[in-house]
């Protein structure tokens, strides 16, 4: 008999309730003869990362402990709030040795067909953050030829060297000069090369 924890999560509006999906995955656990061993269950919008989704995350953790041996879960998208974010979750619990099945899509990994769906969905993932990196670089690209400039503005400027190396003919130390001009010691070195 296979050892199983259910999740259902519900948006916070006041419409919805976990029961539903709850009830549907425990006449499917039926069904199969599976052991429900735990139910996570949550009311918080998918949009939401692990930190604010605190039944996914308890999950995730006791999904390293052998407590279960698959997730069963009513729709794909009660599990993750986007593509990327539902690969790196199915990933995390799969490599754990548990699977996952997907009720309303009829996705279960544990077979081959589900194992090739979760690798188009895998493979759809990896493309879509390739077009998104190329995207970005080719708009940094075009922001550089426009005379933008990345990252933090210096913050030594031909004032700031100039009243560094003052200051330092005249003998004051190298912790003072920071101190004085509110500069990190390193900035200081950098004003007098």
């Amino acid at each position: 008999m296979k050892n199983i924890c259910l999740y259902a999560r519900v948006s916070t509006s006041k419409e919805q309730d976990v029961s539903s999906q709850i009830n549907a995955l425990r006449n499917h656990a039926s069904k199969m003869g599976y052991r429900i061993v735990r139910e996570y269950t949550e009311e918080v919008s998918g949009v939401h990362g692990r930190d604010k989704r605190p039944a996914l995350n308890d999950l995730l953790k006791d999904s390293y402990t052998d407590k279960f041996d698959m997730v069963l879960v009513w729709s794909i998208d009660r599990l993750g709030r986007s593509l990327q974010n539902l690969i790196e979750t199915i990933q995390t619990i799969q490599n754990n040795k548990v699977d996952i099945v997907f009720l309303q899509q009829n996705i279960d990994t544990s077979d081959p067909s589900g194992r090739l769906m979760f690798n188009l969905f895998a493979s759809l993932a990896e493309y879509e953050r390739t077009m998104i990196l190329e995207r970005c670089q080719r708009g940094r690209e075009l922001a550089m030829k426009n005379g933008v400039q990345f990252g933090r503005p210096r913050i030594v400027t031909d004032t700031t060297r100039q009243a560094v190396r003052l200051m330092r003919e005249q003998g004051v130390a190298i912790k003072k000069i920071a101190t004085t001009m509110n500069l990190g010691i390193s900035t200081v070195y950098s004003a007098l090369s």
